[in-house]
Parts: C-alpha cells; structure tokens; sequence
C-alpha cells in the first residue's frame, strides 16, 4: 500500500515562496537541497511537530504549474491574523471568509498563483471507517471561483 508523504510545488522562485509559507503559515525550513543536474533546489518545510508538511522545488526544466481546483489545504490558528498579513503583503484573497458550523473557510493565492484553502476555528471533520457521508457543501460556489485562479 502506498502512503501519501507530502505535497511539492513547482516554484518560480524559491527564496521568495520560502519566505511566503515561513512567515504567512509558521511554518519552518528544515533543510535545502540542491540537486547538480538538472539545476533543482527543493528547500523543505515543517510543521509544528517537526514533520515536513511541505516542499517547495525551482527547477530550470519545469515550469509553475498551479492547478484550479486543486487547493492546497491549510488549518490556521488565527486566520484573521493570517487574512490581514496576506492583504499587507498585496496578496490576493479568492473568497472571503465564510462559516460553514464552527469552522471559518477562506481562500487565497500564493505568489506562484497557487490556491490555498484556509481552514480556521477547528480541525477538518473527517469521518473514519469508510463511510458515506452525505453534506450539504460548505461553498457551492467556491467551483465557480477556482478557475479565475487560472489567470492570476
């Protein structure tokens, strides 16, 4: 069976995209690596219990491919914290924050133009043991917003 590890995100830049999940997530880099051939740097970032939970790659051969609805998603401590940190730094914010129960959702772009969905106010309710669930969707209408971050 395989096991998910981590997601990578092809980087424009990888100094600049370092600094955006370091200092707008908390998130810590661990360590860099820099491949000799084909020119590769990954630079990767952990988490709160010291896992990586994140790598960023720039590569010369592959370039930025951010995915309409494919958000990367993140559960923040204080996502009005976050929101305003993101507006100062002319960050682009997707949708606004809205209630779903007693978590907050929001989305916003990262420099490369990829989607991260913001979770605050709680954990991600997760239901085990394989069952279908069947839910009315948080923000129906967040579909329609995805493709717009096709032209950011």
């Amino acid at each position: 069976m395989g096991t998910v590890l981590v997601p990578r995100l092809i980087v424009a830049d990888l100094e600049r995209s370092t600094d955006y999940y370091t200092s707008m997530f908390g998130l810590t880099l661990d360590h860099l690596t820099e491949f000799s051939s084909p020119g590769l740097r990954e630079a990767s970032l952990v988490g709160e219990g010291g896992t990586v939970v994140l790598i960023l790659m720039e590569s010369e051969k592959e370039p930025v491919q951010p995915r309409p609805g494919f958000p990367l998603v993140l559960e923040i401590d204080d996502l009005a914290a976050v929101l305003s940190e993101v507006r100062s730094a002319e960050g682009k914010v997707l949708v606004e924050p809205l209630s779903w129960g007693e978590l907050t959702l929001a989305d916003i772009v990262d420099p490369d133009g990829y989607l991260i969905e913001l979770v605050g106010g709680g954990k991600v309710p997760l239901t085990p043991g394989g069952e279908t669930v069947r839910a009315a969707h948080p923000v129906p209408h967040i579909h329609e917003v995805w493709p717009a971050v096709a032209s950011v």
